[in-house]
This record gives C-alpha cells, structure tokens and sequence, in this order.
C-alpha cells in the first residue's frame, strides 16, 4: 500500500470533494428520466475514494475487525450473539456479508460511504438550487462525510434520519418511519 504524506492526502481529498460538489451541481441542470451520468460521477468519486483509504480515521481499524467478524457469521448466528444495543448492528452485519461476498473489506468501506453519502446527495440534489448546490454539496463532504470515515455507523444512521425528515414535511408516516428503521440499523 502506498502511503501519501498528509499534504498530499489533503489535496486528493480536496480534488475528490471539489470535483463531486462541482459534478453535483452540474447533475441539477439536468432534470430527464435517462441515467444522470454526473450524479453517479459525482457520487461514485467520494466512494471509491473512502473505499480505497487506508487506516483513515481512527476507527478504521475498529470496522476492520467488524467487518471480519461479521462476513462470516449467517443472520442466526448474528441474532442470537449481536442483536444487543451494544452488538454489531444489523446493516454493519449487512454490509459486511456482501462484501463478503467479494471478499473484500475495500467494498465493506465503500458500501458503508455509499449508505453515508447516496441518501445525503439525493437530498441535496433535491432541496438546494443549483447555484447553492456545489457548496452544499462540498460542505457535506468536508464535514459530514470526513466524519463517516471515523464514525461510519453513527453518521449513517444520522444521515438516515435527516433523509427521512422530508417525509415528515410532506405527511408520509410509514416512509418516515422506515427510515427511522433503517436508521438505528446502523446506531441504536
């Protein structure tokens, strides 16, 4: 693994985030039914970036040991020995089966940033005019998404929560409430 200094490490996170805000911003002027090519682009970058770091935050080591853990343990197993406020909650177990399933813990840091950032950029997309859309955009990657390489189970469920905070606008209980569900599945 080739390790960066910290100066250079800044730049290619700043360089990812620019690029995704400034993507973002671009998928809003689009508004078709066909695939938005710079929203997957935009969304895609910041998730391969977290997919790929390495010991990035001080809790990678601790989501390591998760993910090994649970990748093999069946659903059983995991209710009968996990399902406690203090064990692995049910989308960490979740996420660490399908990246399993590539047997790659590379793909259990992208699968967890991509549950951090897909429901955060639909959101955004949706609720900001395209000409705040790229500083929305990149203050959630500097902020809130830096912090999901830390603390991925509680930004997820956090992120979850506030998608789920449309819902309540727009009178929709059930939808609410499943993201609520999908929510402590990640942080009680």
């Amino acid at each position: 693994m080739i390790e960066m200094d910290k100066i250079a490490s800044i730049v290619l996170y700043l360089a990812v985030y620019i690029t995704s805000a400034y993507l973002m911003s671009r998928s809003r002027i689009v508004e078709t039914k066909r695939l938005d090519l710079s929203f997957v682009l935009a969304v895609l970058l910041p998730v391969l970036l977290a997919a790929n770091r390495y010991y990035v935050g001080t809790d990678f080591e601790n989501y390591y040991y998760m993910y090994r853990s649970m990748s093999r343990c069946s659903f059983k197993n995991w209710l009968m020995t996990e399902m406690t406020l203090d064990g692995t909650p049910l989308g960490i177990w979740f996420i660490s089966r399908v990246a399993f399933q590539f047997n790659s813990y590379k793909m259990f840091y992208g699968l967890l940033s991509a549950v951090i950032y897909v429901p955060a950029a639909l959101v955004l997309k949706k609720q900001y005019p395209k000409d705040l859309n790229f500083l929305a955009v990149f203050m959630f990657l500097t902020s809130t998404f830096t912090s999901g390489l830390n603390i991925g189970k509680q930004v997820a469920a956090v992120v979850m929560l506030i998608a789920g905070l449309q819902y309540v606008y727009e009178r929709r209980f059930w939808k609410f409430l499943l993201m609520v569900f999908f929510a402590f599945c990640f942080h009680p």
